[in-house]
């Protein structure tokens, strides 16, 4: 009885997807283009005469590490300029309530960078400095993956109540994850399959899918905008200053989002280089698509065991199972950091199973904390960090590999440690604050919003909530 009546909800399930598909068609292009935007820079350095065989790898350090500087640029331009977008998107959309016009400018800026790479491809003169920023200037302008977050989380959070919420996001970030895996595991395949130009255009096709995928599946209308006021207006930019009685843990979530994109963008524009550097026998570009693959799978069956087996069933909060994933993610990046052989890699990656899983985590806290109306501009805020502060991280983590590339290519990871002690250390507290005044009778996923927002939840016209149906 139990088999049929999960049987006959999957059609239900099916037709509440929103976000999702466009989630996973936005992080399988992601996936799959970040491994040719970095060879391509890599390869155009070491080799600036003609194009090489994708299998022809770069052996001088000297060029290796001026090969490491232009990923790193190309890096921090992509996430210095998407905080400019993301300020004035996150008050746009609390004026208006809209999302979807905002996940279009996102994914249409991709689109464009993704043809500066096909353009570079064609032209192998192309400077890697030239393609590097000009390629990450149109990702930044349309406000790069972060934007791509505030319009889908708001839209999920708009539509689902504080007790579905996490569940919600849970699905969503399952797409997400379940996009990367695909990407990272078909990238270094189809790179080697078509080449740089096929490939890039390949890339192009994906990402205007996604954008009509969008169009398909996310329905919604425009908020009427308050009388007399503009949504460019310092009150509305300075709402996350106000004080409230939940403002510390408001500020936490917003810190430790800040702390883990600073570890994984920073990690990630060296951890071709390193995995290279490290195990020259076992890594080709394929064999580097299939570790990626192996580690997203990882965040992926994690996503989709841990939240429904330790907050659904074995009721824990979402802070005890952030804490949890917090002390695993630690220990992971201490290993990966002094692992020896590739047997040691993917044990210590196996460690990391919640990496994606936090995302999701800290943002269900914050939208459980602020008013929908508010939650643009704290998305914002979010994204503004998220582009900024890893300005910092991303040259320590690149100084560090090039310090250590004949010595110690993995030290850099114990950055990552450091970072994810601080995160821990800030959960603890915000789960104290928290505990002593939202948690009532033992239950401390329903929320603890402001009366306005307790309002909303229970407007929502049943038409209009999204329920989790499996």
């Amino acid at each position: 009885m139990g088999i049929k009546n999960g049987l006959s909800r999957i059609p239900t399930f099916f037709g509440s997807l929103t976000a999702e598909p466009v989630g996973y068609l936005y992080y399988f292009a992601y996936g799959v283009y970040t491994l040719g935007a970095q060879k391509i820079l890599e390869q155009k350095t070491c080799f600036p005469d003609a194009e090489p065989g994708l299998d022809v790898y770069c052996r001088n350090d000297t060029l290796r590490s001026d090969a490491s500087d232009m990923i790193t640029l190309r890096s921090v331009l992509r996430e210095a300029l998407p905080p400019f977008v993301l300020v004035v998107a996150g008050a746009w959309r609390d004026w208006t309530g809209l999302a979807f016009p905002l996940l279009a400018l996102s994914i249409s800026g991709l689109i464009l960078a993704a043809s500066v790479s096909l353009i570079s491809a064609y032209i192998w003169q192309m400077s890697p400095l030239l393609t590097a920023v000009l390629e990450s200037l149109f990702a930044g302008i349309g406000g790069g993956w972060q934007l791509f977050h505030l319009s889908v989380f708001c839209y999920l959070s708009n539509r689902t109540s504080s007790q579905e919420r996490t569940a919600r996001f849970t699905w969503l970030m399952v797409a997400m994850t379940a996009g990367t895996l695909t990407g990272n595991y078909v990238s270094g395949t189809l790179l080697k399959a078509l080449n740089y130009r096929w490939f890039f255009i390949f890339i192009i096709a994906v990402k205007i899918t996604a954008i009509t995928m969008g169009y398909i599946f996310l329905k919604e209308k425009r908020r009427p905008p308050p009388e007399g006021k503009s949504f460019l207006n310092l009150k509305k930019f300075l709402v996350p200053f106000n004080t409230r009685s939940y403002c510390v843990v408001n500020w936490i979530m917003i810190l430790n989002s800040w702390l883990l994109y600073c570890a994984s963008v920073a990690e990630g524009s060296v951890r071709l280089l390193f995995a290279e550097k490290q195990f020259p026998n076992d890594m080709n570009v394929t064999n580097f698509g299939y570790y990626m693959a192996y580690c997203i799978a990882i965040h992926f069956l994690g996503l989709l065991l841990y939240p429904p087996l330790l907050i659904k069933w074995l009721k824990m909060s979402d802070f005890t199972v952030t804490i949890i994933s917090l002390i695993l993610y630690t220990i992971s990046y201490t290993g990966i950091g002094l692992s020896e052989n590739i047997v040691e890699l993917y044990l210590f990656s196996t460690l990391n199973p919640m990496k994606n899983g936090l995302i999701i985590l800290h943002r269900s806290i914050l939208t459980k904390c602020v008013c929908d109306s508010d939650l643009g501009i704290y998305s914002s805020f979010i994204g503004v960090g998220e582009g900024f502060i890893p300005l910092g991280t991303l040259f320590l983590y690149n100084y560090i590999f090039k310090k250590t590339i004949g010595t110690w290519p993995g030290a850099y990871h114990l950055v990552s440690t450091t970072l994810g002690l601080v995160m821990l250390v800030n959960m603890c507290i915000a789960t104290f604050l928290y505990k002593r005044q939202c948690c009532k009778e033992g239950d401390c996923n329903k929320g603890c919003k402001c009366s306005k927002a307790h309002q909303e939840d229970q407007v929502f016209s049943e038409a209009v909530k999204i329920q989790p149906e499996l």
